[in-house]
């Protein structure tokens, strides 16, 4: 397993600068589908999951993705599972800390494509 960053690429708006990534690579795990209260009160779903990165360690780095409830029709990430072989586009969301307390970034995905269904299933 493994993703890869294809490229990045920064869009200017109102007040802050976005950076556009595409990564591939395959699902750490099936798409968790959780709601949750936003600032404006109202119920928003989100689909959290990961990435596998390999890089030249032997550690793997898991990348850790987000699809909110506006790109869940385009993205159709709730037919994803564990395994498949993604290209995902998105941008940088904000920074936290894991439990291992590694500051780590997670990936606002806004377009998926699936390149190969780890169940064969295109």
């Amino acid at each position: 397993m493994f993703a890869e960053i294809k490229n990045q690429n920064t869009m200017q708006t109102k007040n802050e600068n976005m950076n556009w990534t595409t990564v591939k690579g395959n699902l750490g795990q099936s798409p968790e589908v959780k709601e949750v209260k936003g600032k404006d009160d109202k119920i928003h779903r989100v689909a959290v999951f990961s990435i596998a990165e390999n890089s030249d360690s032997e550690k793997t780095n898991w990348i850790p993705c987000r699809v909110w409830n506006e790109n869940f029709g385009k993205t159709e990430v709730e037919k994803l599972g564990k395994g498949d072989f993604v290209e995902l586009t998105g941008y940088n969301g904000k920074e936290f800390l894991t439990k291992n307390g590694e500051t780590k970034r997670d990936l606002i995905v806004t377009e998926i494509k699936l390149l190969k269904s780890h169940s064969g299933i295109k």
